[in-house]
């Protein structure tokens, strides 16, 4: 899975979802503190690329696996951020 973070370098959009994918990878490993190291990472990377649809499907990830509502708010925000977008 570090070979998606080593090819994204360079297209940068593909950087936050190359460490979204791990993150997940990691947490159904067992090793969860990794796993939100991954996700911090694409959180950051996201946010500095203006990834705005990979942010919102990182912040829908971490909102089933870690069972916390915080999250599934933040990614519902930017789906209907996207959908407004193309109406």
């Amino acid at each position: 899975m570090l070979v998606l973070v080593f090819m994204s370098k360079n297209y940068k959009c593909g950087l936050p979802k190359a460490h979204r994918l791990n993150g997940s990878f990691y947490w159904l490993k067992g090793n969860h503190k990794k796993a939100r190291k991954f996700w911090g990472n694409s959180i950051d990377i996201s946010q500095e690329t203006g990834c705005r649809h990979e942010e919102g499907l990182l912040y829908f990830d971490m909102g089933t696996r870690l069972q916390g509502i915080q999250y599934l708010e933040k990614a519902e925000k930017y789906s209907l951020k996207q959908e407004q977008i193309w109406i």
